[in-house]
């Protein structure tokens, strides 16, 4: 007889066994091994690399090789904090302070840089490949906010304090588009009249002379659209259109960029941007942002979209807005306008026709400048999109779409001339036969 006997029982108890609640953890990045290798030293700001889950930077060191007093691998050490305060300053992380060399900081084992990814160049210019883990880059701190941090004051002043592009129904890039036609339309406007008016238009500014062009004031819109598309991409943002409808990138539904005109100097400065996304509620974009202020910093384009909505409908209004008030409302510095007449510019008189109008029509004095018009538009039209040459070609291009095959094809038009026709027949017959005598001259019978 078995000793457990006694220990047996009829039923079974079920031993249950609690698991230990562990909390939901995210991982900071997934290595996308499909993505594509990057060569850091091509790279000319800070990025993220999908594959390596890694922030780098390609950072070019103070020193030169010639210079250095340690050797090269020490240097290293003491470079590689450096590219890591622009690299998470980029990233709008807090700034890594460069540790006591006597003291170990866990934060420098988190820094990684090496002699093989250091490349020295034929000037001696040390770049060094500095780069930070995700979940590193997590535990360094994220963004500090500054809790004394005031809005800019805006009270003093009449300029626009947002920029707001709503993209709701990602029709923004074609609105642009169109628009962009209808400023080349004004800049074609402006040389003509320049060119055959003698009609000038400059800042409206006392201190200095400067001609307002419409080229470019055009290329600065697509400058700011490109960096602020740039700068969109960096934060996982894109704006849509017709040329890229697919894109990896959240759809922005409405961009909000906060003025600062606080300072008189230097007005239209960007604060703050903010997106909306699809389903999403609106969040600050903040990888880049002391960068894209400064390289985007374009007081004309930032006046003109921060109005865009109302300069677009007047593009496309039948009729097209006069391109003079077009001016009037839609530049930034305010713009005057001078014509060429009996009195001279310095004098600041108007005189008929003549002087020196403010673009809106009120007269204005310019005291500080001693120049005639016929110097200033001898420059300017030196300088012009249109010249002398294009204004033919303009009038020969009017001509060929005449519907006047007189106008349109000028050897027709001798032939709607019967006199002229005759004229024609009577010369040719007589060359042709003139040509006949000199082949049968030449042609002997053997």
């Amino acid at each position: 007889m078995s000793k457990f006997l006694g220990l047996s029982k009829e039923e079974c108890e079920v031993l249950i066994i609690e698991e230990p609640e562990r909390p939901l953890t995210c991982p900071s990045c997934v290595p996308d091994l499909s993505a594509p290798n990057i060569d850091w030293l091509t790279q000319t700001k800070p990025y993220f690399d999908p594959k390596t889950c890694e922030y780098i930077i390609n950072f070019l060191a103070p020193d030169k090789v010639q210079n250095l007093k340690e050797p090269l691998k020490e240097y290293i050490k003491t470079a590689k904090i450096l590219g890591a305060v622009q690299l998470t300053k980029h990233f709008n992380k807090q700034n890594i302070v460069a540790p006591d060399s006597s003291s170990e900081d866990p934060n420098m084992k988190k820094i990684k840089a090496s002699m093989v990814n250091t490349f020295v160049d034929r000037s001696n210019l040390i770049r060094i490949r500095v780069a930070i883990n995700a979940v590193d880059m997590d535990k360094l701190a994220d963004r500090i906010i500054d809790p004394n941090e005031e809005d800019p004051d805006n009270s003093n002043s009449d300029l626009p304090t947002e920029l707001i592009i709503n993209d709701s129904n990602f029709e923004f890039s074609n609105e642009l588009f169109t628009t962009m036609v209808g400023l080349r339309g004004y800049e074609y406007k402006q040389n003509i009249s320049a060119a055959t008016s003698r009609t000038l238009i400059r800042r409206d500014s006392e201190e200095e002379f400067v001609i307002f062009k419409y080229s470019k004031f055009i290329d600065n819109i697509n400058s700011f659209k490109d960096k602020l598309e740039e700068f969109l991409k960096d934060n996982g943002f894109k704006i849509l259109s017709i040329f890229n409808v697919v894109s990896f990138e959240k759809a922005v539904k409405k961009i909000r960029i906060e003025l600062d005109n606080s300072n008189e100097d230097f007005p239209l400065k960007i604060n703050k941007v903010f997106v909306e996304s699809e389903g999403c509620p609106e969040v600050e974009l903040l990888i880049g942002i002391d960068d894209f202020k400064q390289k985007a910093y374009m007081p004309d384009a930032i006046f003109f979209l921060s109005n865009f909505a109302s300069a677009y409908g007047d593009i496309i209004a039948e009729p097209t807005k006069d391109w003079i008030e077009f001016s009037t409302d839609y530049i930034y510095p305010p713009v005057l306008i001078d014509t060429e007449g009996d009195s001279a510019l310095a004098s600041g008189q108007s005189s008929g026709p003549g002087g020196n109008y403010n673009i809106g029509g009120e007269p204005s004095e310019c005291n500080i400048l001693d120049l005639s018009l016929s110097t200033m538009f001898e420059n300017f039209l030196n300088d012009l999109a249109v010249g002398v040459g294009d204004l033919f070609a303009i009038g020969m291009d009017a001509n060929s779409c005449s519907q006047d095959p007189k106008k349109s094809n000028p050897t027709v038009k001798q032939f709607m001339n019967p006199i002229k026709q005759r004229e024609f027949e009577n010369l040719y017959r007589k060359d042709l036969e003139k040509r006949k005598k000199k082949i049968f001259k030449n042609f002997k019978i053997t």
